[in-house]
């Protein structure tokens, strides 16, 4: 794709975003967050099949292997070329590798391989290859329970998970770095991560919020910016795994007593309208999946919240949750895009709503 090829995507993706809050907000106002593939992600997922490791091609499925990618940072590139040569007896499964570099410099590189109950017998069966593995990445995730490959001298095993350093987020005008799962959800890659905490930060500041609710916190790339002395946060998410990194990177930087963590079920009524009652929230903070926030829009036609600050990485349904949101009064006030996946159809997008 040529620059000027790119230059029209970057203006279809404003408008994208204009045209799904019914161009309430003028096009020129969207802030923009270009990337163009400098060498930002430090994750990537992958697919395995007919002994190919990469990207599947939209055209016919089929996965076609990486000579290079200017999208994956240098520590990333180094961590697909380590597994690149590896052949699993297996018809297809999916794979996930992070690097990162840690705030004393050092590099690790993580794997997690989540394939089929009988694919991951057969490879325990087999060893070498898993043995192999472990000689080149730091840490290895096994199957959908994102379990820790343990190789010791007589035998291999699976372990609880555990919790490493893969992405770094803001806080307080530095980048740190947060413990997670090797599977777990964080943004592709610490640039992407970095510009949205500080805009959901500075957006919090503007609309001089005092007491918010984060819907779907996961391991606290967002919590971490949002604290201030003066803030009441509860932090909610259903994912066990992410609640212990939530826990885990809190106390990491003595925080863990200013924010108050909730596991349970968002989506179902009454949790929510209890913890409303009982902290009167101003503001909202959702970082939903792709499929949005669904039932929980319904439980946001209070008296007491005036702000939405949404995070989105589908247009679609956030175009579907922000008709909703409007119906109920909330007005789009700041918009900004972290365009981390050039040359794609696909963004991210900040869209701060208060009710007027």
């Amino acid at each position: 794709m040529n620059v000027f090829e790119y230059e029209n995507q970057v203006q279809n993706k404003v408008i994208m975003l204009v045209n799904s809050i019914n161009k309430i907000i003028n096009i020129k106002s969207i802030m923009y967050h270009e990337f163009k593939g400098l060498k930002h992600r430090h994750r990537a997922d992958l697919s395995y099949q007919n002994d190919a490791l990469g990207y599947k091609s939209l055209a016919d499925s089929s996965v076609f292997e990486l000579q290079e990618c200017p999208q994956m940072s240098d520590e990333l590139f180094e961590a697909y070329l380590k597994i690149k040569p590896f052949k699993f007896n297996i018809k297809k499964g999916s794979v996930r590798i992070r690097a990162n570099i840690l705030s004393n410099k050092t590099k690790i590189h993580g794997l997690w391989l989540d394939f089929s109950n009988i694919d991951i017998k057969n490879l325990f069966d087999e060893k070498q290859t898993l043995i192999s593995l472990s000689e080149k990445f730091n840490h290895i995730e096994i199957g959908q329970r994102r379990k820790s490959l343990d190789v010791s001298v007589d035998k291999l095993k699976l372990a609880s998970p555990t919790l490493h350093a893969w992405i770094k987020t803001y806080y307080q005008g530095q980048a740190i770095d947060l413990y997670s799962t090797i599977g777990g959800f964080t943004q592709s890659g610490n640039k992407a991560q970095l510009i949205l905490s500080k805009i959901v930060c500075d957006q919090l500041n503007s609309l001089n919020a005092k007491s918010i609710f984060e819907f779907g916190s996961g391991i606290g790339t967002l919590t971490l910016g949002m604290i201030s002395n003066n803030r009441k946060i509860i932090a909610a998410e259903n994912d066990p795994l992410a609640l212990l990194g939530l826990e885990k990177n809190l106390k990491l930087y003595d925080k863990d007593s200013q924010v108050e963590i909730i596991y349970q079920d968002l989506y179902r009524k009454n949790n929510f309208l209890e913890l409303n009652e009982k902290f009167n929230f101003d503001t909202i903070v959702v970082n939903p999946p792709r499929s949005g926030l669904m039932s929980f829009v319904d439980l946001l036609n209070k008296k007491n919240i005036n702000n939405i600050i949404y995070v989105s990485c589908s247009i679609e349904s956030f175009k579907k949750d922000f008709d909703q949101l409007f119906q109920l009064g909330f007005n789009p006030v700041h918009a900004e895009i972290v365009d981390q996946f050039a040359y794609s159809n696909h963004f991210e997008s900040v869209v701060t709503l208060t009710k007027q």
